[in-house]
């Protein structure tokens, strides 16, 4: 099986489950986002692998480096512009492994916007979720939810949340991610109870995940067709 046919699978058996939660109660809110998020999880990590073989210089400089291995870096061709910067000057045959990758939350917050274009992926976001983007907005900054908390005082850090609203509210793609990776922490290291006005922003945010997902997915599975991956 390819690489390509492995993702094809793996996705729609994930796809399929998601649309078994028949979303009556609390529970299938959260379990629907987390079966999506394990298709997310899958699809931005294959992203960031193609773009570190691919599109190496468009890597931001802190995640080129301290993300991959120098072995792999050196066989690479990494070298120097003229301006003094690293740059890769060949891409390299075979697609890196997870730990060589930047980490978690870069890939799935920054990487995969670096992957799939801003601008398309902020244009695609902005006509297909526009509703569900501003419906999060909404609930940020009306204090009604919190996604991030002083790790000092465990009070909620209100500041950085409607900063990340702001910059939603224009639709970077960035800063709806990273309110997305966010609540995915949130739910898998239990730092927050969760209260039933939750299940608005899930519903919210299922919207997104899910449209972002298979937008990122059909680039993807082009991209391993064309590598013959």
């Amino acid at each position: 099986m390819t690489r390509r046919e492995n993702l094809e699978q793996f996705c729609s058996n994930w796809f399929e489950k998601a649309a078994t939660y028949r979303m009556v109660g609390l529970s299938d809110y959260f379990d629907k986002f987390i079966t999506i998020y394990v298709v997310f999880n899958r699809v931005y990590i294959e992203a960031a692998r193609i773009l570190y073989r691919e599109r190496p210089n468009e890597i931001p400089l802190k995640y080129r480096l301290r993300g991959r291995s120098r072995s792999w870096l050196q066989r690479d061709g990494l070298s120097r512009d003229a301006a003094g910067q690293h740059s890769v000057s060949h891409p390299n045959p075979t697609l890196p492994v997870r730990n060589e990758l930047a980490g978690d939350r870069a890939c799935a917050t920054e990487l995969v916007v670096v992957y799939s274009g801003k601008a398309e992926l902020q244009e695609a976001l902005r006509d297909s979720c526009r509703d569900s983007i501003t419906q999060l907005v909404h609930l940020i900054l009306h204090g009604l939810i919190h996604f991030h908390e002083n790790p000092w005082t465990g009070m909620p850090d209100t500041g950085k949340d409607r900063e990340l609203a702001n910059e939603a509210m224009g639709f970077d793609p960035g800063a709806i991610l990273t309110l997305i990776y966010q609540t995915r922490c949130n739910m898998f290291h239990g730092e927050k109870g969760f209260e039933e006005v939750q299940h608005q922003v899930l519903t919210s945010e299922i919207t997104i995940l899910d449209f972002t997902t298979r937008l990122v997915l059909a680039r993807v599975m082009t991209d391993l067709a064309r590598l013959a991956l």
